[in-house]
């Protein structure tokens, strides 16, 4: 009966722990991160499909538009 126990609280504690862990970005501020974080281009157009947000969404383009990423295949000029 122990092994249950130790079993079922591993698969609560491991289901807590994934769902505080985004799979995306979904703010503003997660999205400037990255950015310093050095994400490419691409990874970057790929986090801006999280949101729909105009207001946000001008941001992110603002910030896309200073780094130099045009498209995803584009690479950063802040580099």
């Amino acid at each position: 009966m122990r092994w249950k126990a130790v079993l079922a609280s591993a698969v609560v504690s491991s289901s807590i722990a994934l769902a505080g862990c985004g799979l995306g970005v979904d703010s503003h501020e997660e999205f400037q991160a990255s950015i310093r974080g050095g994400a490419s281009c691409s990874e970057l157009f790929d986090q801006r499909s999280n949101f729909s947000d105009k207001g946000i969404l001008d941001k992110i383009d603002a910030d896309l538009a200073d780094i130099g990423c045009d498209d995803p295949d584009s690479e950063r000029t802040d580099r």
